[in-house]
């Protein structure tokens, strides 16, 4: 499956291939297998979660605590079952809250 979605890529002459979705990270060896080793792979998120972090310590934001903490996720276009089972891959047990907007932005819960 990904080698078909991959394929209109594989023989276009790029040179680099960002991932652009959350869930791509996984796919990452096979994405790469696929293109093979002329072609950079990008991951934004490893660089999003370093600056995040970076952030984080900046604002002295980051929870230092050994307590558990109670998880809130927002999400946008994705079913609330697809949203359970990642939860369960990262052995997460809370729920996600599904965020619709309209045109201009506005949150229409």
């Amino acid at each position: 499956m990904v080698a078909q979605s991959l394929r209109p890529f594989k023989n276009s002459g790029i040179d680099t291939f960002v991932l652009g979705c959350t869930h791509y990270p996984l796919l990452q060896p096979i994405i790469e297998n696929v293109l093979g080793p002329r072609v950079k792979v990008i991951n934004p998120g490893l660089e999003t979660a370093s600056e995040v972090s970076m952030l984080l310590d900046y604002f002295t934001l980051r929870n230092v605590s050994d307590e558990p903490q109670q998880h809130r996720f927002f999400y946008d276009g994705f079913s609330q079952n697809i949203w359970r089972h990642r939860f369960r891959l990262v052995r997460l047990t809370t729920n996600g809250r599904r965020v619709c907007k309209n045109r201009s932005r506005k949150e229409i819960i």
